[in-house]
């Protein structure tokens, strides 16, 4: 199949690898910059060149198939090569660069102020911030996209410390069983469901989101309650919480175990240095 695959273009393998790392082919799209047609044509060549079907119809998802996954695993490997180049190249020596990713909670309030801080005493230094989900964050980091990421609680070997620890309480009138939630999957929500089942309090879910802003608004304008951090729902217009703490959730850092750069280690520092 490698044999095969030498025809492939990095931009087949990079659509590829961005299908799998989003919830549909539309949202891969965007994520491109690309038609979803222009993609649907990228994974059919690309198919052409295997020889064989990479998806197949799983009731209304497409899924990979035992080729889709080596090809896939052939892709991450090519990907992650070439954006270790372009690091080494765009940010190495050429210049100095640190790319990082946050959930949205580390963005905008947990570690805003010490990012905008280190922006103002390195202007020397290019600082990308990537905001997303947990899941996403990690797997871009491990293709070699992000050098830093800020995350919900993980278990990975390259975790280095705990940033900083939240309480996720119950907001919003809490009449029925009528919720508004963290998507399901998320790390967030996983955490939140456990503490509601450890408090015997049902959840009858009327809308998900992953921005805790929406959550907010949709819990102030009466859809349902919710479960949100404190300083997220007490914060601007504020929320009153209307239930016990639910459970706590960890921002930790995390890097690859490999990764060494003295660039990241400094702005770890920074964000997890005391104020005195």
């Amino acid at each position: 199949m490698n044999e095969l695959l030498k025809s492939a273009t990095l931009r087949q393998l990079d659509v590829l690898v961005a299908i799998q790392q989003n919830d549909t082919w539309a949202d891969a799209a965007s994520m491109l910059a690309m038609t979803q047609s222009a993609v649907s044509q990228s994974m059919a060549r690309l198919g052409a060149l295997v020889g064989s079907d990479l998806f197949e119809k799983l009731g209304s998802r497409r899924a990979l198939t035992k080729s889709g996954e080596r090809v896939l695993d052939y892709a991450r490997s090519v990907v992650t090569l070439s954006n270790e180049l372009w690091h080494e190249v765009n940010c190495g020596a050429l210049s100095h660069g640190l790319r990082i990713g946050m959930i949205d909670a580390a963005a905008l309030y947990l570690l805003r102020d010490k990012v905008a801080a280190y922006r103002r005493d390195r202007r020397d230094v290019d600082v990308f911030v990537a905001v997303d989900v947990s899941e996403r964050l990690l797997e871009r980091l491990a293709l070699g996209e992000l050098d830093l990421v800020f995350v919900v609680g993980a278990d990975d070997e390259g975790q280095v410390a705990v940033v900083a620890t939240e309480e996720l309480r119950l907001y919003g009138t809490q009449q029925d069983g009528r919720a508004v939630l963290y998507e399901p999957g998320s790390r967030t929500r996983r955490l939140i469901d456990g503490g509601l089942v450890n408090r015997g309090i049902r959840a009858d879910v009327q809308a998900v989101a992953n921005n805790p802003a929406v959550l907010k608004e949709l819990a102030r304008l009466g859809v349902g309650w919710t479960v949100l951090p404190t300083g997220v729902a007490e914060q601007g217009d504020p929320l009153s919480p209307v239930g016990p703490v639910i459970a706590e959730r960890d921002l930790v850092a995390v890097r690859r175990p490999s990764d060494h750069d003295q660039l990241t280690s400094e702005f770890l520092a920074w964000v997890t240095r005391s104020e005195s």
